[in-house]
């Protein structure tokens, strides 16, 4: 299990220091969000502790970052419990939803807000008859960009799953929503071709 963590932690890690490495934009040049790492972790907390049991649960920043910091281009949330991971958020400033791995398996719409689940593929070394899929949420809202990846779901076509899949969909557009920043400048945005 630990290795799995920190494929996790090096995949999202690596993102981040792609986003952060372009220097000749400061965060707060692209809307850096007035909430810190400390609500962004907080936030989720609930969803993990209801929905899978959790109890002694952590939460850390997947770059260490100090949880008293803004949350800028790119941060994100692991949650785990002394003996299993449970999955993360990450929230960040982008126009529209990043490529996921996994197969797209529906869309629901949340209090006007569309999120989409993604189904990630089992790896290849696990035994795909008994090793429960794990899933991705992603909604983009006023230009931040928000995702909640879970391990221990069900398959969302029971009643635990879709209750599951339900509660992670509110709590991610609830996330993205009390803690995005402001809309990028736009010249941040003319930068970026972004169109926006």
């Amino acid at each position: 299990m630990g290795g799995k963590v920190n494929l996790a932690r090096l995949a999202l890690l690596a993102g981040v220091l792609t986003i952060s490495g372009c220097g000749f934009i400061r965060p707060v040049d692209l809307g850096e969000s007035t909430h810190t790492m400390q609500e962004l972790c907080d936030f989720p907390k609930p969803f993990f502790a209801k929905q899978f049991n959790a109890t002694n649960l952590k939460t850390s920043s997947v770059t260490s970052t100090p949880m008293s910091k803004k949350i800028g281009l790119g941060e994100s949330c692991f949650y785990e419990t002394p003996t299993e991971y449970l999955g993360y958020v990450a929230l960040r400033q982008e126009p529209k939803q990043s490529a996921v791995e996994g197969r797209l398996a529906r869309h629901i719409s949340v209090d006007g807000a569309s999120v989409d689940q993604y189904v990630d593929p089992i790896p290849t070394n696990r035994n795909h008859r008994t090793t429960q899929p794990s899933y991705t949420l992603t909604a983009t809202i006023d230009g931040w960009y928000g995702e909640l990846h879970y391990n221990l779901g069900n398959d969302a076509g029971t009643q635990a799953g879709a209750e599951t899949l339900q509660a992670g969909a509110e709590t991610l557009v609830g996330m993205v929503r009390a803690l995005k920043g402001q809309p990028l400048p736009s010249k941040a945005r003319r930068i970026f071709g972004w169109p926006w």
